[in-house]
């Protein structure tokens, strides 16, 4: 059953706090939350450890990638401002794919006091209160404890000339990252010989890049700084093989003694080239297989 106002709370601005007594915590069993239903205006209170946080998300998936990170504190009230259906989950470690700790919030589309849906708190909100006073009608029951009573009346008095919206909310808008690259933060760490072209995800590196050490915050080595989010990820587009710099050449160990001696006793391009009567390099000298080593 979603939880809802109590019985004994009136229509006016109501505290439902998450979890209870035990708070935003993940539940034991990993028990799911149940939605809670609210209105305009209610506070939504988070309370937890430092081991927690609260981000509002737009899926009961677990993903984070567009989520609005609302609090890390511990305490945390959230005051309802447009109805809609809001997603709350805990981002750290495992706790909502695995522990379940992810509440949603269903906040109807009018207010509870707008008897006769006109889009605001008016005098024939009131008298319809007064015509049902002492009966059981449920759209006058604003407090939903069975019976039109006085509640019911401080009620609509307390939203008397608001107005209620029928309109979904909009859509919240994922917060712009707070980190850039090459910043001490992200997950970025302290480099005396970083990169001159650092990893940024998404975004090829360039064929070449200069041999400079730079002094400055980059990603761990496999990681990218992904711009989006303002934060290090594991980089799975694949790149160069471990150990490999962008513009430092790459040889396997075979390669380097056969490399480094063309490199040692070459003195022209036409060194170890056969001539035309397949004996003499071109400058004259006997030899013809590439790569040969020879006198000098």
């Amino acid at each position: 059953m979603p939880t809802n106002r109590s019985e004994n709370d009136t229509a006016a601005q109501t505290t439902i706090v998450v979890g209870g007594a035990e708070g935003w915590v993940v539940k034991p069993g990993n028990a799911p939350y149940e939605d809670i239903v609210a209105s305009v205006g209610d506070t939504i209170q988070f309370t937890y450890r430092s081991s927690h946080d609260v981000m509002l998300v737009d899926n009961t998936d677990c993903d984070f990638g567009t989520g609005e990170m609302m609090d890390e504190t511990g305490d945390f009230a959230w005051v309802v401002t447009a109805p809609g259906t809001y997603i709350f989950a805990c981002s750290r470690s495992n706790h909502c794919a695995v522990g379940n700790q992810q509440v949603t919030v269903v906040v109807g589309g009018s207010c509870v006091e707008d008897i006769d849906s006109s889009g605001a708190v008016d005098v024939n909100d009131l008298l319809a209160v007064l015509s049902d006073f002492g009966g059981t009608d449920a759209a006058s029951d604003i407090d939903d404890n069975g019976t039109v009573d006085v509640n019911d009346l401080l009620g609509i008095l307390s939203a008397f000339g608001s107005e209620c919206s029928t309109e979904p909310a909009a859509p919240t808008e994922p917060a712009a990252p707070t980190c850039t690259q090459a910043a001490d933060c992200g997950g970025q760490v302290w480099n005396t010989c970083a990169s001159s072209c650092p990893s940024i995800c998404g975004t090829p590196g360039p064929m070449m890049c200069n041999m400079m050490c730079n002094q400055a915050y980059e990603c761990p080595f496999g990681e990218c700084f992904n711009e989006a989010t303002g934060a290090c990820e594991t980089n799975s587009g694949g790149g160069l093989p471990p150990g490999v710099v962008p513009g430092r050449p790459f040889l396997t160990a075979k390669e380097v003694p056969l490399f480094a001696r063309v490199v040692e006793h070459a003195v022209s391009d036409w060194v170890g080239l056969a001539g035309p009567d397949g004996k003499h390099n071109h400058d004259g000298r006997h030899g013809g297989d590439y790569g040969q080593e020879e006198e000098f």
